[in-house]
This record gives C-alpha cells, sequence and structure tokens, in this order.
C-alpha cells in the first residue's frame, strides 16, 4: 500500500492530474489532492472559489481521494509537510507546457523531498514522464 497525493493549481488542469493518479493507484492505495494557495490569497485565483472548490472536491471524490486546501507564504514547504505527515510516497504535479514559463517549481519540490517521495511529472501533451530525467539527479 502507498499513498499517492496530486498537487493541483488551476481548474482546468485538476481533473487531469487527478485522473492520473487514479490510474497509477491500486486499490488498497489511498489519495490526497492538495491545493495550497499563498496566505492572503484566493483558494483558486479567485475566479468564482467556490464552483472551483466544489468542482475540485467532486473530482476528488470521484476517484475516493481525500482533499485538502491549505494557506501557506511557502508553497513548497507546505507541500513537503503535508507529504512527511502523510507519508506520501508518489508525487503527481503537473508541469508548465513550452508556452508558460518554468518557475523551477517541480525541480524545487525534487529537491526538498529527496528520495522519501517520488514525483512524477504530468506533461499536457507527453503525459507520465520521469522525474529523474528530467532533473538529472544524483542524489546522495
Amino acid at each position: 500500500m502507498k499513498n499517492i497525493m496530486v498537487c493541483v493549481t488551476l481548474q482546468n488542469n485538476c481533473e487531469r492530474l487527478i485522473n492520473v493518479a487514479a490510474e497509477l493507484s491500486m486499490p488498497e492505495d489511498s489519495l490526497f489532492v492538495l491545493h495550497v494557495a499563498k496566505n492572503g490569497q484566493t483558494f483558486m485565483g479567485g475566479i468564482n472559489d467556490g464552483a472551483s472548490l466544489e468542482y475540485l472536491y467532486s473530482v476528488s471524490q470521484k476517484v475516493g481521494a481525500s482533499m485538502t486546501v491549505l494557506h501557506s507564504d511557502n508553497v513548497i514547504e507546505a507541500i513537503c509537510l503535508f507529504v512527511r505527515e502523510h507519508q506520501i510516497s508518489l508525487l503527481i504535479l503537473g508541469i508548465p507546457s513550452k508556452d508558460e514559463k518554468d518557475t523551477g517549481f517541480a525541480k524545487a519540490l525534487n529537491d526538498q523531498l529527496g528520495e522519501s517521495c517520488k514525483l512524477v511529472l504530468i506533461d499536457k501533451q507527453k503525459g507520465v514522464i520521469d522525474s529523474e530525467s528530467i532533473f538529472n539527479s544524483n542524489r546522495t
């Protein structure tokens, strides 16, 4: 049994990521969906937050995932704390498309988590990508 978590941001990407998590899981696994908003910001960017949260909850519920929404000034730290507290072994994260700016978020998260949690990156066009091939990580 493993604990699998999906980090979600915008509504239009989250269903795809949550469905990938469900496909990668076994019946005995636990699924978690996490959204972290910065302190002082609205949950989903301010565009109809109530409907967005209800949508996110509904999509999570369909695959049997528990959904959590947090506020934190340090998003990476909040995610890492959640990963440790819930003993997450697999974290699913969308990556920016070629048209979007890569902020280095996935690499920073990967560096913080080390070997305790495997990152699975989801590209809009390519699907599942091995994080090791992207980060060329030589963890010790």
